[in-house]
C-alpha cells in the first residue's frame, strides 16, 4: 500500500511531517532555538518550459537527495509543495543552519544536469524566538526570507531580520503591474529564439513608469540565460 505521507517523486516526507513536529516545538527549551530553511529551485518553470518536465522531475529528485544527504539524524526535510522544500533544525541556531545552506549552494554548483543545465536554489532562513508559540510563526519568517533571497538574485541565502519586517510594514510591494503582460513576454521570447536560430532581432520595450518594463526585461534575461 502506498504511503500517503511520502512524496512519490522525491521520496521525501510531505508537508504533513511538520504537523508531527509541532508538539516538540511547543515543549522546546526557550534558550535552545529552532531554525527553519525554506528552499526554492530558481526559475523552475523555465526549466520545465525549455528542458521539459522529465528534466524538471530529475532536478527535483536530485535537489531532494542533496538536501537529505547533508542533514543530521535529528533534522527533517520535506517537500513543501511544487519546487519548494522545508528543512527543520530542532534545537539549532541559525548559524549552523547557515553552514548547511552554504554547503547546499556549493554542492549544487558542481552538478550538471541533462544538456549542460546548471541549477541554483534560493534559501530563506529564520530562527525561532522565545515568544514564538508555534512553528507557523517561524515558517512565515522563513518564507519572507526566501522571498528576499529570490528578489536579490539566484543561488542566494537570506536571513530573516526584524528590520526587514519593519520595512515591509512601511512599504508594501506590488507586482500587479505585470498582470496581463504575459503575451508581451511570449513575443519577446519568440524574438530571442529567432535571434538565436536566424540572426539578430531588435525589440523596444515601451510604456509609462511603473508599467513593468524592467520586470519584462528581467524575465527575458532569465530566459536568455537558460536558452
Amino acid at each position: 500500500m502506498k504511503d500517503k505521507s511520502t512524496d512519490s517523486l522525491t521520496g521525501l516526507p510531505q508537508r504533513r511531517r511538520l504537523e508531527e513536529m509541532r508538539p516538540a516545538f511547543s515543549r522546546r527549551d526557550p534558550d535552545s532555538p529552532w531554525t527553519l530553511i525554506m528552499a526554492d529551485v530558481d526559475h523552475f518553470k523555465l526549466i520545465n518550459d525549455i528542458y521539459g518536465h522529465l528534466t524538471g522531475d530529475q532536478v527535483l529528485r536530485r535537489v531532494a537527495q542533496l538536501l537529505r544527504e547533508n542533514l543530521r539524524r535529528e533534522d527533517a526535510v520535506m517537500r513543501f509543495g511544487g519546487d519548494e522544500f522545508l528543512i527543520v533544525f530542532p534545537s539549532t541556531g541559525r548559524y549552523k543552519a547557515l553552514n548547511y545552506a552554504q554547503r547546499i549552494i556549493e554542492e549544487l554548483e558542481a552538478m550538471v544536469f541533462q544538456r549542460g543545465l546548471r541549477v541554483t536554489v534560493s534559501l530563506g532562513i529564520a530562527e525561532s524566538s522565545k515568544t514564538d508559540e508555534g512553528l507557523d510563526e517561524v515558517l512565515e519568517r522563513a518564507d519572507r526570507a526566501l522571498y528576499q533571497a529570490r528578489e536579490s538574485g539566484r543561488g542566494r541565502i537570506h536571513f530573516f531580520e526584524r528590520s526587514l519586517e519593519e520595512a515591509e510594514d512601511s512599504e508594501s510591494l506590488s507586482f500587479s503591474h505585470f498582470v496581463g503582460r504575459q503575451q508581451e513576454l511570449k513575443k519577446l521570447r519568440q524574438l530571442l529564439d529567432e535571434g538565436v536560430s536566424e540572426g539578430c532581432r531588435i525589440a523596444l520595450i515601451t510604456g509609462e513608469a511603473g508599467a513593468g518594463k524592467s520586470r519584462l526585461a528581467m524575465e527575458l534575461r532569465h530566459y536568455a540565460e537558460f536558452r
